[in-house]
């Protein structure tokens, strides 16, 4: 059976939750949707119980741990906001390069892919009038937040009420 699918990055649970209470004012209905996450392999559909898994645990096992950090709030177009995320060692960016290499998936995201963490979007019910208003609340935000320390990726899968974590990919220790 097919299922619908993605990988991301998921901060700490006190930094998930910095994001959330963020959220939460401005774009609630994304807080019920999904987790704070960094995007690193893009929905796709596979087989639940295929190769794919195992090729991409043994592609990230082969990375190091390595960090991330937020950067300054930006908009793609006027329909969704997020924070930068800078890739300073390019750990991330090889990790995405490697991992598209692996997949036996279909309905593949073939867009350039462009790091970053989403906080809300006008499809779940946030004007773009909010989202300014919530850029300069995620710059305050910013100055308290760590860097994003990253161990392991999580995979998602796709249910009614929306996205949930399937298993953890873990980088090489």
């Amino acid at each position: 059976m097919f299922m619908k699918y993605f990988i991301g990055i998921v901060p700490s649970t006190e930094t998930a939750a910095a994001i959330d209470q963020l959220r939460l004012q401005f774009c609630a209905k994304l807080v019920h949707h999904l987790e704070p996450h960094i995007t690193v392999v893009p929905p796709f559909e596979a087989f639940e119980k295929q190769q794919w898994m195992v090729e991409m645990n043994q592609a990230v096992h082969s990375f190091p741990d390595f960090s991330l950090q937020l950067g300054e709030p930006f908009f793609f177009g006027k329909r969704v906001l997020s924070f930068y995320v800078q890739d300073v060692s390019d750990v991330l960016t090889a990790l995405v390069s490697s991992l598209k290499d692996t997949q036996e998936i279909s309905d593949r995201d073939t867009r350039p892919y462009h790091a970053h963490l989403t906080l809300a979007m006008q499809s779940f019910g946030t004007s773009f009038e909010q989202m300014l208003e919530m850029k300069d609340k995620a710059k305050e935000l910013l100055l308290v937040l760590p860097p994003l320390y990253v161990e392991e990726l999580i995979v998602f899968a796709r249910e009614k009420s929306g996205w949930a974590r399937k298993s953890t990919l873990s980088l090489s220790k």
